[in-house]
């Protein structure tokens, strides 16, 4: 079993502010699952089983998500301390810890490399930061005693464009050890994950359909569309190329395409953002808790 991971935070911006004010980028709801989810899913593939969050604005949101970890068979621990102290707390707790962004989707190296994080002298004699990268130390003997690469990100997300992309690709299966709220295999038609959809309603390719979402009588769902947990499409509706937010309800007989929607407006992929105060057209579907879909405890509607 390898040693303690340590989780830290890179990112503190919200990218698809105002339609989804949180500022927890490591809650993002993507293809179903926070994006966190996403992360504690790779690490176990990988092998890890201790975990420890770094304080920081999104542990409590975190905390209520992911809990003690069972559920993934790790265990998972809180600090009050920051990155850098937490890692070299481990470090000297343990001799070895490996530091990962909990706000990012990382790339996971090859079997023949180690995930290894430096001791914590080699730390003292090395002029670089290794706070926000991964250390990665292939079996055979460096030059150096340790060599730190940064991480290969999977995806910044920057703004509604990186999301909506991101989306897609876990949902077409493009990203190895990506995959979306309840399992989809890749081409698959759609899947509907403890969610109602009218047997009159079209389902076009690479559509996901989430946790507890309702899709009425003639909607029609084209190619490239995820509807993320508690979403409500209404009828005669038509998507294309569209991520819906959880618990956003699109009203009877909308027309929408290349967007991310939430319960108050949306994105077009050129990164413009439009109000709607319309209910008929966008409102809430429904008050579930942070911890269940995603939907930020107070939104700005």
């Amino acid at each position: 079993m390898k040693g303690p991971v340590v989780l830290g935070y890179q990112s503190a911006h919200a990218p698809l502010s105002p339609v989804w004010p949180s500022t927890h980028q490591a809650v993002l709801p993507i293809a179903g699952k926070a994006l966190v989810i996403h992360l504690l899913e790779q690490l176990r593939s990988a092998g890890f089983r201790h975990l420890r969050f770094a304080a920081g604005p999104q542990q409590s949101s975190i905390r209520r998500r992911v809990g003690d970890g069972l559920e993934w068979d790790m265990t998972i621990r809180y600090s009050d301390l920051g990155g850098d102290d937490l890692r070299n707390q481990t470090l000297v707790e343990f001799g070895e810890c490996s530091f990962v962004c909990a706000d990012q989707l990382q790339h996971f190296p090859e079997e023949d490399k180690v995930i290894a994080s430096p001791t914590l002298d080699q730390i003292r004699d090395c002029p670089r930061s290794v706070a926000s990268e991964w250390n990665l130390q292939r079996p055979e003997p460096f030059a150096r005693p340790w060599s730190t690469v940064s991480a290969y990100q999977y995806w910044s997300i920057t703004n509604a464009s990186d999301y909506h992309a991101l989306n897609l690709a876990i949902v077409n299966g493009e990203l190895e050890g990506m995959v979306a709220a309840g399992n989809p295999g890749p081409g698959q038609r759609w899947r509907a994950w403890r969610s109602e959809v009218a047997r009159s309603a079209h389902i076009g390719s690479s559509v996901l359909v989430g946790d507890h979402c309702k899709v009425h009588a003639h909607a029609q769902l084209d190619s490239q569309c995820v509807l993320n947990n508690g979403a409500i499409v209404g009828r005669h509706c038509h998507l294309h190329n569209v991520v819906v937010l959880p618990n956003t309800q699109i009203g009877p007989r909308v027309r929408l395409r290349d967007a991310v929607v939430g319960p108050a407006g949306m994105f077009d992929l050129a990164g413009r953002y439009w109000p709607i105060r319309n209910p008929d057209i966008l409102s809430t579907s429904r008050s579930y808790a942070e911890q269940k879909t995603g939907l930020p405890e107070q939104l700005a509607v």
